[in-house]
């Protein structure tokens, strides 16, 4: 199996995703903690709630390959959302791993111009295992017998979810 670096990923479908655009309305930072930001738009209701927040750039660009927004909603669990570049291979889905466990594959539910989005559900065992883990590891394939896997640094996880 070939694992590609984070500066060779999707060199061409990355362009979509370059200037992923914020959501209709502009969004604070409220709060960074680690490598996470607490973002919050201006109208925060159980409708509209804030979301811990972490981008992947490409070093060589400063292109945007992957973004991981962690939403605790006031009914029901948290979930993480994730949005990787168009050109991936969907059926393949995406399966995530912390510190080396597999925490299972989801697919993906759509894609938009600026990406290809899923969700995983943060149930009690993967909110633990990610509070206390150092990295999280998104595996997603450009072509079968392809893996691409992307980090999600943890530090500052347990913090920024605290203030959701």
């Amino acid at each position: 199996m070939k694992h590609h670096s984070v500066r060779s990923l999707l060199a061409a479908a990355v362009i979509g995703l370059a200037a992923m655009p914020a959501t209709a309305q502009e969004v604070a930072v409220k709060a960074t903690h680690g490598d996470w930001q607490v973002q919050c738009p201006p109208d925060e209701s159980a409708n509209n709630p804030c979301a811990m927040v972490q981008n992947l750039v490409r070093e060589e660009d400063g292109r945007r390959v992957l973004a991981a927004l962690v939403v605790k909603p006031p009914e029901g669990d948290a979930f993480l959302r994730v949005v990787v570049p168009l050109g991936i291979l969907l059926p393949g889905g995406l399966t995530l791993s912390v510190d080396g466990t597999d925490m299972g594959t989801v697919g993906f539910i759509n894609c938009l111009p600026d990406g290809c989005m899923t969700q995983v559900g943060l149930t009690a065992d993967v909110l633990e295992r990610m509070r206390q883990g150092n990295q999280a590891v998104v595996t997603i394939y450009e072509q079968a017998e392809q893996p691409i896997q992307l980090p999600i640094s943890l530090t500052g996880f347990t913090a920024a979810y605290a203030e959701l």
